[in-house]
């Protein structure tokens, strides 16, 4: 089996993965990965020089979202989290991890 293949196995495993609703693209399948915590106990991790706080990451299929653009939202588990700036594609172009600042409920 093609590695692309093992790939979107991954994302289309109820275990592995859930529905989500990306702004401007429509219905996807995300990765979620753990919410980040600060060394100072706040949600989110600080960044400099932007101090933008990442609450969250999500990965995504290159074949769902093109490029995450910053202004983007992420509709995931009753909750909309802003794109933010940063998202980083893995050495095959497969797949996004995405940066995502701090939810609110729907």
């Amino acid at each position: 089996m093609p590695f692309a293949a093992m790939i979107n196995d991954l994302f289309f495993s109820p275990a592995m993965s859930t529905q989500a609703e990306w702004s401007g693209v429509g219905p996807v399948r995300v990765i979620q990965g753990k919410p980040l915590l600060s060394a100072d106990g706040l949600d989110g991790l600080r960044l400099s020089p932007s101090s933008q706080v990442i609450a969250a990451r999500v990965d995504v299929r290159v074949t769902d979202v093109a490029e995450p653009l910053p202004g983007q939202t992420v509709t995931v588990g009753g909750r909309v989290y802003p794109v933010l700036k940063g998202a980083e594609i893995d050495e095959l172009g497969l797949t996004w991890s995405v940066p995502l600042g701090k939810g609110v409920p729907v």
